[in-house]
């Protein structure tokens, strides 16, 4: 088992929300309107890089390409990081569009070229949205089967995938749900329910088959064992 390494400790943050790590050696974090690059050995700020016309960054998500990729659900925006450019100091809008729904919990399916959306909806007073599927080469939109159907529809807060990317694991934030969704978009199930409201972004470690969850309203971290 790998050491744990606390970086509480990180200054310069004002509030960060989500997070992704690109080549075990960067972490990237949502901070109001900007996203910022972390050097994960020293736990030092690198850059910072401010999304232009965002409200309030959610979620981050990386790809086996060197692109970083951050949702603003108020604005119906993913912005993109280049981290392959020589000049790696914009951050850009990659797609804004009403179909995406408040977009808030991003997974890159490295498998398929696809941007996996868990989006919130709308009207943050009555959140209700699905999952949308966006083609990382042109962007099309799509919704991963049927919402409300065969994938659900709510506040979807996080996003994480299986090992074996045949699934995906989806909070509802105002329910306090954690779905698990056919990757295919052909049916879903109600793995956890916590009865009480704020499940937000969540994690997944394969190695010990555990998903844990915040719940922002508790202000904790509840983990499940899903062999056990």
């Amino acid at each position: 088992m790998g050491k744990i390494i606390e970086l509480s400790w990180i200054t310069g943050l004002n509030a960060p929300k989500g997070m992704a790590i690109y080549n075990n050696t960067k972490l990237y974090i949502s901070d109001i309107t900007d996203l910022v690059e972390i050097d994960i050995t020293n736990g030092k700020i690198i850059k910072r890089f401010n999304a232009p016309g965002s409200i309030f960054l959610n979620d981050v998500a990386s790809d086996n390409h060197g692109n970083i990729y951050g949702s603003d659900t108020d604005t119906n925006t993913i912005y993109k990081l280049d981290t392959n450019l020589k000049d790696n100091t914009s951050l850009r809008v990659w797609l804004q569009s009403p179909e995406l729904n408040g977009p808030n919990g991003l997974h890159i399916d490295n498998s398929k070229n696809k941007l996996i959306v868990a989006s919130f909806g709308s009207d943050l007073s009555k959140p209700g949205a699905g999952m949308k599927v966006v083609d990382l080469e042109n962007k099309t939109i799509s919704s991963l089967g049927k919402e409300g159907t065969t994938t659900p529809v709510g506040g979807l807060d996080g996003i994480e995938s299986n090992a074996t990317e045949t699934h995906y694991y989806v909070t509802d934030n105002p329910t306090g749900k954690v779905y698990t969704v056919n990757a295919d978009g052909t049916g879903y199930r109600t793995l956890i329910d916590l009865q009480k409201q704020g499940a937000a972004d969540l994690e997944f470690i394969p190695g010990q088959s555990m998903i844990i969850i915040p719940i922002m309203a508790d202000n904790k971290l509840v983990a499940y064992n899903l062999m056990g």
